[in-house]
């Protein structure tokens, strides 16, 4: 082994990388349709946004059933997810 082997990626001499291939498998118009459908079927988003704050309530007890039903909600997701309930 060469003594300066622990040091030749420090000193730029490792092996180069293949280069990246993006996957040309999927056309343009289904890769687009693929990403608009991943996009809509997200959750809107809890945080303040000036947008949203039109559509909240000033609530109090609404938005803390609205939260909990929000956390009820994603606790069941991830009960069922990862299987939780079974013997």
């Amino acid at each position: 082994m060469d003594a300066r082997s622990d040091r030749s990626a420090y000193y730029g001499n490792a092996a180069s990388k293949p280069f990246h291939k993006h996957s040309s498998a999927e056309s343009q118009s289904t890769l687009a349709r693929r990403r608009t459908t991943a996009y809509e079927n997200q959750p809107a988003s809890q945080d303040s946004n000036m947008y949203r704050v039109a559509y909240q309530g000033t609530s109090v007890s609404e938005s803390q059933a609205q939260h909990r039903a929000r956390i009820e909600a994603e606790l069941a997701r991830i009960t069922a997810q990862s299987g939780g309930g079974r013997p």
